[in-house]
């Protein structure tokens, strides 16, 4: 498609989170036979941009990469995987965040997926749907497979490998850090949600119960991620209440993880106004070591943008803080290596324990109640059809009821040998 009628389409389409996750409800391609390929196309600024397609048997995704100048092979640099929003292409997320002018002047190298419009008609990363929200599965595998292609393609550090997102870029940055923890040292979610969240349209769940959910999804990878937050306060698509809701899925998780690993409770606040007079707040919740493990910026008069973003694209605030050198400032204080814990793994979700109060019992020896002597061995009950003549009991001559009880305690073990 061409790039002026693209940027016509993007200018008109105006999203709410109704439309955008409604009509983002559609099945995945299917996946073909696993491939990697990539072309110089052009050059940006002094450093080298090309694009390929990766795949693998969950499906296929263009991307570009931006390469600096001042890389060699040979000498490990950093990683950043950077997710587009719904409408967007790789090529706009480069122009909202001009992250290839940080990675020019900071060394490193970041790879952009693009999402295909055949596997969601909005091109929105399918960060809701079930099968795209599973390691080894969907999207995610596809990402972090590209990931991993880049890590072995060029001279990456491993431990200093990132993603970060957009809307519904930002979503799914969220699904790969809790898909892939041991994979990305930390994550950045701009306007974006939590892991299993659906915006406006659905009942939000709780940040505890999505926390609760990541942590069972991670499984034995399970491990302290940092993740940094962006959110602008007059937002119609994604509900400023989201970013509140991530911090505590994060808080939630990471303390399953390790208890005590990160704040539940603001460590600072600190108010701020950017070079373009717009005013925000940081919010850090600090790790035991006193450095910030969660970091939320708001931003109260920004709407769905990026801030501080090119103005060349539609969701930007040029005006407000620098949200490209904030993120990338934070995850680069991370590394797999020096942030966060491996935890034990995750029981199967599905499996409850059984109440503690409700022991089995051996199959074949039932337990009698306590309050009636166990008959003595080799001397099987004797059958309901015959009366026990009170003289065989010596101590109990002529109890009413005896035969009673010995009838009920018959259908008692009855009931509890069917069980089995």
């Amino acid at each position: 498609m061409p790039h002026r009628l693209q940027r016509a389409l993007r200018t008109a389409r105006s999203v709410s989170a109704r439309r955008l996750v409604a009509l983002s409800l559609v099945p995945l391609c299917a996946g073909v036979v696993a491939v990697s390929g990539q072309s110089t196309v052009a050059h940006a600024g002094t450093g080298t941009l090309s694009s390929g397609t990766y795949s693998n048997s969950a499906g296929s995704r263009t991307y570009l990469t931006y390469v600096p100048s001042t890389y060699h092979q040979g000498t490990q640099v950093p990683l950043v995987v950077a997710l587009h929003g719904c409408t967007e292409t790789a090529d706009v997320m480069r122009q909202l965040t001009a992250l290839d002018n940080l990675a020019e002047a900071d060394d490193f190298i970041v790879v952009y997926p693009q999402q295909d419009s055949n596997a969601n008609p909005m091109s929105c990363w399918n960060w809701f749907q079930n099968q795209h929200m599973q390691r080894g599965s969907g999207e995610p595998s596809i990402i972090a497979g590209l990931t991993q292609w880049a890590q072995s393609h060029y001279s990456i550090d491993p431990n200093r490998t990132y993603v970060l997102g957009f809307s519904a870029g930002g979503a799914m940055a969220d699904v790969m850090g809790v898909t892939y923890p041991d994979l990305y040292a930390a994550i950045g979610i701009g306007s974006g949600l939590d892991y299993g969240g659906s915006g406006m349209i659905a009942p939000q769940l709780t940040g505890t119960q999505s926390g609760q959910n990541a942590h069972a999804a991670m499984g034995s990878y399970a491990r302290v991620v940092p993740v940094i937050t962006f959110q602008g306060g007059q937002d119609k698509i994604v509900a400023p209440s989201d970013q509140t809701t991530i911090v505590e899925q994060w808080q939630t998780s990471d303390n399953l993880v390790q208890s005590g690993s990160v704040a539940t409770s603001a460590s600072s606040t600190r108010n701020g106004t950017s070079a373009g007079g717009v005013s925000y707040t940081v919010t850090d919740y600090n790790g035991p070591s006193g450095n910030p493990l969660i970091e939320s910026w708001y931003i109260p008069s920004m709407s769905h943008a990026w801030s501080g973003g090119c103005s060349c694209e539609q969701y930007s605030d040029p005006s407000g803080p620098d949200e490209t050198g904030a993120m990338y400032a934070f995850l680069a204080g991370h590394s797999l290596n020096s942030s966060g814990g491996t935890g034990q793994p995750t029981p199967p979700v599905g499996l409850p324990t059984p109440p503690v109060s409700l022991p089995t019992p051996p199959v074949s020896v039932p337990t009698p109640p306590v309050s009636l002597p166990t008959p003595p061995v080799g001397l099987p009950l004797p059958p309901v059809s015959l009366p026990v003549p009170p003289v065989s009991l010596p101590g109990l001559p002529g109890l009413p009821g005896l035969q009673s009880l010995i009838d009920l305690l018959t259908r008692i073990l009855q009931e509890i040998t069917s069980l089995f």
